[in-house]
């Protein structure tokens, strides 16, 4: 029997199993790493998508971090806008004609009282959130 050389494509098999071993190297990389590609010119026609998706995914953080700040400057405001309500209510009780004790004792403690409140007022209305002064207005640079 005669054997010949096109029977046995010795060079054509060598070849296509490196290229599978190549192709088993970028998959197990891929696996390891969990990235479909190490460059944006390794991905060829799927680079658009990864841009583009890269983009919105930018977007959505930002918006992301801009309701976190958002809902920490509305409970700071909360919080500050109830302990200003507390502070009328507890100033109007205070002030009432029957608290005024014998021989204005009390006038004393009361007259300090109201400097503490109006001191909490201000303060409250200066505060600083994440270099922000809430309630400023149109000026957030300063109190």
């Amino acid at each position: 029997m005669l054997v010949n050389k096109s029977m046995f494509p010795i060079q054509a098999g060598y070849s296509v199993i490196s290229k599978m071993n190549e192709q088993l190297g970028k998959l197990q990389l891929q696996l390891g790493t969990g990235q479909k590609a190490s460059s944006l010119a390794e991905m060829g026609g799927d680079r658009t998508n990864s841009l583009s998706l890269r983009a919105r995914l930018t977007k959505l953080t930002a918006y992301a971090e801009n309701m976190t700040t958002v809902n920490m400057r509305l409970s700071f405001l909360d919080q500050s806008f109830t302990t200003l309500g507390k502070l009328k209510s507890e100033a109007r009780t205070s002030a009432t004609a029957g608290s005024y004790g014998e021989n204005n004792l009390v006038m004393v403690n009361l007259q300090k009282m109201s400097q503490d409140r109006l001191a909490l007022v201000i303060d409250s209305l200066n505060a600083n959130v994440g270099g922000r002064y809430l309630m400023g207005g149109n000026v957030t640079d300063r109190p």
